[in-house]
């Protein structure tokens, strides 16, 4: 990820830790992890044109990971990011 990518995604965790948000510091930092352009989804935050930070572009991926979740579009999404499988079967793990 791109320095000033993978900078907005450490930066927007910390502040979501700061705030009481764990679950989404946790995505966002997974995301940061993990991001690469295998996907269309990796290809479009990876190719971002302006300002990570002033767009909040990585609460922007948190939240669309959030209603992915809660519309129940995708089962795999559901129990990847479900907040009692933790990272290390959060996520990024495999399946």
């Amino acid at each position: 990820m791109a320095g000033d990518l993978l900078k907005a995604f450490q930066s927007q965790a910390g502040s979501c830790r700061k705030l009481g948000s764990p679950f989404t510091a946790e995505i966002c930092e997974l995301l940061a992890e993990h991001l690469d352009d295998s996907s269309g989804f990796g290809r479009r935050i990876l190719g971002w044109p302006r300002d990570p930070f002033a767009d909040a572009l990585a609460l922007r991926a948190a939240a669309g990971f959030h209603a992915l979740k809660r519309a129940r579009k995708s089962t795999r999404t559901r129990r990847r990011l479900s907040p009692q499988s933790g990272r290390s079967g959060g996520a990024h793990g495999g399946g």
